[in-house]
């Protein structure tokens, strides 16, 4: 996967930012904490019932928020390694604003890209310097490797999440099975006793016995 697709994959579709505390939805989907916090809310103010900003999915209450930790160290993973913050991917055609020349080269110990008079300038003699599209590629391969590690995590996780909310749904039924049958049970109690105060109000007749004295 290339490094833009997994930006994408990692990001926020409210913010569009990579992921920040992500949380997990019943639906399935993900969102930063606070962006999902900060949506709910406004629905709240406009007397709208929560729901998912990506499937519109809605909840009759607030669902409770399952951090996404595999998700988190993926992107937080991501970002450590990621070749767009220190210009490393899209440096290709910019051109040095000290000397006017491409920025074909990568410094290690300041991070940023450099043309060829810079590594040769104080500045950066010395420095560990290596070609821009080298230290792309070095820095993709890492950026793979650590994908590939964390992504049988990540499945896990989610099945996990997915067997945890079964177990819940599960859960749910069976107290609202136990519910109406206690509730259907006081009513049966509640209808005999109401019956029978109805029996005991009732005048009582004498009864005349077969052997009752005539007078």
């Amino acid at each position: 996967m290339e490094a833009a697709d997994l930006r994408a994959e990692l990001s926020c579709s409210v913010c569009r930012n990579i992921y920040t505390n992500p949380v997990i939805l019943p639906c399935g989907h993900n969102f930063c904490l606070i962006c999902i916090e900060k949506t709910w809310d406004w629905q709240e103010g406009i007397e709208e019932d929560p729901s998912c900003p990506e499937c519109r999915q809605r909840y009759g209450q607030k669902p409770e928020l399952i951090k996404n930790l595999t998700l988190r160290n993926i992107a937080e993973r991501f970002l450590s390694t990621d070749p767009e913050p220190d210009g490393t991917e899209n440096s290709g055609n910019r051109k040095c604003s000290t000397h006017n020349k491409l920025l074909d080269c990568y410094c290690y110990e300041d991070g940023a890209p450099v043309c060829v008079y810079c590594c040769l300038a104080r500045e950066h003699r010395g420095h560990r310097v290596e070609l821009l599209s080298e230290a792309s590629e070095k820095k993709k391969e890492k950026l793979r490797k650590v994908l590939e590690k964390l992504s049988p995590e990540r499945e896990e996780t989610e099945g996990q999440i997915q067997r945890l909310q079964e177990r819940m749904r599960k859960v749910a039924e069976v107290a609202a099975g136990e519910t109406e049958r206690v509730t259907a049970l006081f009513r049966g109690i509640r209808e005999e006793l109401e019956a029978l105060e109805k029996r005991l109000s009732e005048p009582q007749r004498p009864e005349c016995g077969y052997g009752a004295r005539v007078h």
